[in-house]
């Protein structure tokens, strides 16, 4: 099978078109993420953004991926914790349950 030279280069442009249309889409999904940091930050919850962007016309897979990104970003930001929490334990006694006749007579005295 003889592949001429004109498809080979043609292969070759639609390769570089699909590798360039990549490379935007994840510039893009990284634009969008840093929006959702910035809407997070604002006080939105990843909810209400995910169906805002959503009913904007933005696919499902792009919108969620961005939250991952973005939830990434934010992760890397938050210092780790080093130090264990102490769990201290508090023993709170009973009241003294007094019977039923004791109660009634309580109300007299």
């Amino acid at each position: 099978m003889n592949i001429g030279v004109q498809n080979i280069r043609f292969f070759k442009a639609e390769a570089v078109i699909i590798i360039m249309e990549n490379a935007r889409t994840r510039d893009y999904v990284h634009q969008l993420s840093e929006h959702i940091i910035k809407n997070l930050d604002k006080g939105y919850t990843a909810d209400a953004l995910k169906f805002s962007l959503m009913s904007q016309g933005y696919s499902r897979i792009t919108v969620e991926n961005a939250i991952e990104i973005a939830n990434k970003k934010i992760a890397e930001k938050i210092p780790p914790i080093n130090e264990k929490p102490e769990i201290s334990y508090k023993i709170i006694p009973e009241p003294e349950k007094k019977g039923f006749w004791e109660t009634v007579k309580g109300w007299f005295r």
